[in-house]
């Protein structure tokens, strides 16, 4: 499953979000403050990032916004 690490009014977070919607890809969607704090993130996500969104799948940290594109283009 691919989880997107968003944060309030981010506009690639949203892209990321319809690019799933639009592939049918199933997703959580957890937003920065609300969800899920930075701590929490770093669980999963290598403390180097330091761009949004923060995407992983099944677990694994996968990048951001053009690796998502690029998993879902194959």
């Amino acid at each position: 499953m691919i989880t997107i690490y968003s944060k309030p009014s981010c506009s690639a977070c949203v892209q990321a979000k319809q690019l799933c919607d639009v592939k049918g890809i199933e997703y959580e969607y957890k937003v920065l403050g609300k969800d899920y704090d930075l701590e929490q993130m770093f669980e999963v996500v290598p403390m180097s990032v330091r761009s949004f969104p923060a995407i992983t799948k099944d677990g694994e940290y996968l990048g951001g916004l053009p690796e998502l594109k690029a998993l879902l283009s194959n």
